[in-house]
């Protein structure tokens, strides 16, 4: 056990843990035993009724299909049918017939036959564990149905099929770090239900695929039900990875059910309860998503979303559980990103890995129109000035403006996490870091999410305050970085300030830091009053720039912007500050696709208490 989490605990708790964690190890040694030994009576090889089996007509589903760009899935298949695949915005060489364990970067393989729990996700000589996971999620296979979907043509079937006899090979049941992550075989499990739908008036894919496919779902569903996150983790909160999961099996088992005997109701109430239980702890009320990342938010809404879809097609005549309240979360979910979009765009604070679970409706990953989300949609302004949306029960703040310059600011005060200490979140250090886009055009961004499981180096240098948009002292940190997780969280708040359109306070170590804002017509100007209860320190304040914008310093206190035109776009000057320097960075706009940018760092010094200012001017 991690001594760094024990503080989280009361004694009750630690004897749960405890007394879950030994039957939980039974379990697995249990299953290692059985999975040695007589694996094959899991995987159902050639018991489906597939010949007499109908599906209903799934007509959401097959209407959101019908809206995505035909022709660049088709070019997108096609390149897949060539041996070219997509992972993280890298295009890599794939063998379906071997590479399904390869290391997409690099040509070693992660160990085969290693049972699932004791698969280590970090070996000398590999990348980034996420870049296999991708691959295995079979992400590609949906576009490659999509083609199919609207082509008709067989060579997607017969692509599908050889990949599917492919994996088969390469993975063993439950063995290999793919089989690690319980999610993942979520994730794996709603794809290949996907393929299914997509391909479903092929009758070579119904006698020949589907089998497999079915033998598949059969084992994931076993394997997820057998060692779910909520059957076994009683003291967190819960995050996303119990969504994905729950919604995963749920839907995995009411497919199974199309084709099979078995009767999966025994567990349903149950899920259903882990389902509701983990959608109250994360979606607050206002809607705003507790794991304080856009991506989390959006990929549990995309979960919702297809959890939905399987449910009114295949449960709503059965649903007898009072625990079911998917919709109104993923109302309150929609609403809250729709509030959250620029222009249609959602910001990259917190951790993203750019996962998606609906493959089959998206056409372009920047558009999120696919989830609801409506670009052209008008603010209910609440003054003259704009629209602030303060979702203070999710430590979150909004700000749109109702003129021509379509200001638009984020930022984060309030409880740090809603996650206890210790207890792994995808939050950041990043409380009072200013987001900010002006006439549709990002100005200051966040860093984003480089890489997970390569080194603990990657994890601080993305996390750390000194990385976000606001002020760092000598190093301090708003909360301690764990390998998973963080202590000794700050204390911030929201004040309320008639003179300002924001005003927000942090206290952590021996800082105290407070951001305000000011909006009039043409200007932004942003004050940071920064006190220090222990002498004399240095500091720097940051903006990370967006890439499309060329900085020119024009004096010792002034910057002027260039959009890509090389038209003067914005003045800013800084008053507090001893030095202003321009510096090359990198920022990932998606999960290990680095960029080359630039940021804005001021440096200065305290002694008991500072003030910095910064006046953005729109030209």
């Amino acid at each position: 056990m991690n001594l760094t989490k024990i503080k989280q605990y009361s004694i009750n708790e630690l004897l749960v843990i405890v007394i879950y964690k030994f039957f939980y190890k039974i379990s697995l040694f249990v299953e290692k035993l059985n999975n040695t030994i007589a694996k094959e009576k899991y995987l159902n090889r050639n018991s489906w009724n597939i010949s007499n089996s109908t599906i209903p007509a799934f007509s959401e589903f097959y209407s959101r299909c019908n809206h995505v760009n035909k022709h660049r899935i088709i070019c997108e298949a096609n390149e897949i049918l060539d041996g070219k695949i997509t992972v993280f915005g890298v295009k890599v060489n794939f063998d379906y017939n071997k590479d399904w364990l390869k290391d997409p970067i690099g040509s070693k393989f992660w160990h085969r036959n290693t049972f699932f729990a004791k698969a280590k996700t970090k070996q000398k000589g590999l990348s980034d564990v996420k870049y296999v996971l991708e691959v295995n999620k079979f992400n590609h296979l949906v576009r490659v149905a999509l083609a199919y979907y609207y082509t008709h043509e067989n060579k997607y079937i017969e692509y599908i099929e050889k990949s599917i006899q492919g994996y088969i090979r390469c993975v063993p049941y439950e063995r290999s770090v793919v089989n690690r992550i319980i999610m993942d075989l979520g994730f794996r499990s709603i794809n290949l239900i996907q393929i299914s739908l997509l391909c479903w008036q092929s009758d070579v894919f119904k006698n020949k695929a589907l089998p497999e496919i079915l033998s598949l779902l059969h084992s994931f569903e076993r394997q997820m039900q057998k060692f779910s996150s909520p059957r076994w983790f009683k003291t967190g909160n819960g995050v996303n990875h119990n969504t994905g999961e729950m919604t995963s099996l749920i839907i995995t088992q009411l497919w199974l059910s199309l084709f099979g005997t078995k009767n999966y109701k025994k567990h349903l109430n149950k899920e259903f309860f882990y389902l509701h239980d983990v959608l109250y702890r994360t979606i607050a009320p206002s809607g705003a998503y507790l794991e304080q990342s856009a991506n989390y938010a959006r990929v549990v809404l995309e979960f919702l979303i297809i959890f939905d879809i399987f449910l009114n097609e295949l449960y709503q005549k059965d649903l007898k559980t009072k625990f079911y309240f998917s919709k109104q979360y993923k109302e309150r979910l929609l609403k809250y990103l729709q509030d959250l979009s620029n222009e249609g765009n959602l910001p990259n604070f917190g951790d993203n890995d750019n996962a998606r679970v609906l493959w089959a409706f998206i056409s372009d990953l920047n558009n999120y129109s696919y989830l609801g989300i409506n670009p052209n949609t008008n603010a209910d302004y609440n003054n003259s000035r704009g629209v602030i949306n303060k979702y203070l029960d999710g430590s979150q703040w909004i700000f749109k403006s109702n003129d021509d310059n379509k200001i638009w600011m984020y930022t984060r005060v309030g409880k740090f996490a809603f996650l206890k200490e210790g207890v792994g979140a995808h939050v950041h250090n990043d409380i009072l870091a200013l987001l900010l886009s002006i006439k549709g055009k990002e100005v200051f961004i966040d860093r984003g999410t480089s890489f997970y499981n390569s080194d603990y180096n990657y994890i601080i240098n993305d996390r750390k305050t000194a990385a976000h948009n606001t002020i760092s002292i000598e190093g301090r940190e708003l909360a301690d970085i764990l390998p998973v997780g963080y202590r000794n969280y700050p204390i911030s708040e929201i004040i309320d300030d008639p003179n300002y359109i924001f005003s927000g306070i942090v206290k952590y170590n021996d800082i105290i830091h407070n951001r305000m804002i000011k909006h009039n017509n043409e200007s932004i100007c942003i004050t940071d009053k920064i006190q220090s209860t222990t002498g004399h320190k240095n500091g720097q304040l940051n903006y990370l720039l967006a890439e499309n914008l060329s900085p020119l310093k024009i004096s010792d206190n002034q910057i002027q912007l260039f959009d890509k035109k090389d038209k003067i776009f914005l003045n800013i000057s800084f008053k507090g500050v001893s030095s202003v320097n321009i510096v090359e960075t990198n920022y990932y706009p998606n999960y290990a696709e680095s960029k080359k940018t630039k940021s804005i760092q001021c440096s200065f010094s305290i002694k008991n208490e500072k003030a910095l200012t910064t006046q953005i001017e729109i030209l």
